[in-house]
């Protein structure tokens, strides 16, 4: 008996569907076979992606030892984003003992190698004077090195302080400038109302000639780039 053309075409398609799931799925499995491989021979960058897959959960349960074991191999070859996800760890208190002295240091070494990230969790702890002394000052530098390299929380926090003036003389048009950068630079899952509302705390302190002039300055701003890793 001849099938339905549309039989035959919808059946042709659901084949054509398993086989490209087939091949996707061999080629993800091919691929954390591979990365497994450059791990276990000591490969910085594939350890801590391989922490990451514990940590995330991804193809595996979460199991924070093995990404804090992952990170902390990775780390130790001086990779900042291991570095900066050992601190993350350490404050968080997950798959280490919490330890906001050890996260201060792990920290600060990602951000003495430029990581923004990291640079941005270091000014959070002075802020808050968790594993280090309170140092407003500190905060606002560190926030400053990730702010121009584009990191939209450090840039927010950074218009925080000049609209408040803690660490730094305070200055409605820096924190305006700030804040409207934060604003352009976030992606959605960085998205904080608050940022809007600080920033139009601080447009009231400015005339129209002085915010059209910071908005020039937004509109001419590009921020730094990174040292790839």
């Amino acid at each position: 008996m001849k099938l339905p053309v549309n039989f035959r075409i919808a059946a042709a398609l659901a084949l054509m569907a398993l086989f490209a799931a087939t091949a996707e799925s061999c080629a993800s499995k091919c691929e954390l076979v591979s990365l497994q491989e450059k791990a276990l021979q000591g490969d910085a960058k594939a350890e801590y992606r391989y922490g990451r897959l514990y940590e995330n959960g991804w193809g595996r349960p979460v199991n924070y030892d093995e990404a804090a074991k992952w990170y902390r191999k990775s780390a130790d070859q001086r990779y900042p984003k291991a570095q900066n996800s050992m601190g993350d760890l350490c404050a968080r208190g997950l798959g280490v003992a919490q330890n906001y002295a050890l996260a201060a240091n792990w920290y600060r070494k990602a951000a003495e190698q430029g990581d923004a990230a990291a640079q941005t969790n270091l000014g959070n702890l002075y802020l808050q004077g968790q594993g280090v002394t309170p140092d407003d000052s500190a905060a606002a530098a560190w926030f400053w090195q990730a702010a121009k390299l584009g990191n939209a929380t450090a840039q927010a926090k950074l218009g925080n302080l000049y609209l408040t003036g803690r660490g730094v003389t305070q200055n409605y048009a820096e924190a305006y400038f700030w804040l409207t950068l934060a604003e352009k630079s976030n992606s959605d899952e960085q998205k904080d109302s608050s940022w809007l509302n600080e920033r139009d705390d601080a447009a009231r302190f400015l005339t129209p000639l002085e915010i059209s002039a910071v908005q020039k300055r937004v509109s001419g701003w590009t921020h730094q780039k990174p040292t790839e890793t």
